[in-house]
């Protein structure tokens, strides 16, 4: 977990800045899955600032890696990131369920 937060802080200092017409056209789930494995991790996500800094709330199993499902919840409305509900999933450090 600390090597993801370090990743994502160096990924967001060294990364440029985005113009309003990058900001526009966010690239998809795909576009940034360069590898093509099923993932987006944080070195494909490099340049995406929005994204890296909303990245501990996007990542929701925290395995430093994005599913499609985590990325399309932030994929919605980049800066406004709406988490995806999923009654079956108890928020972290939530009591247990009867």
């Amino acid at each position: 977990m600390k090597a993801t937060c370090l990743l994502v802080s160096a990924a967001v200092v060294l990364s440029p800045g985005l113009s309003a017409e990058e900001m526009q056209s966010q690239p998809s789930f795909q576009q940034l899955d360069s590898d093509k494995d099923g993932y987006v991790t944080i070195i494909e996500a490099t340049g995406q600032n929005q994204l890296l800094r909303q990245w501990t709330e996007v990542d929701k199993d925290t395995d430093g890696r994005l599913e499609m499902t985590e990325f399309s919840a932030f994929e919605t409305e980049p800066g406004t990131f709406v988490p995806v509900e999923n009654p079956e999933t108890p928020e972290i450090g939530a009591g247990p369920t009867r």
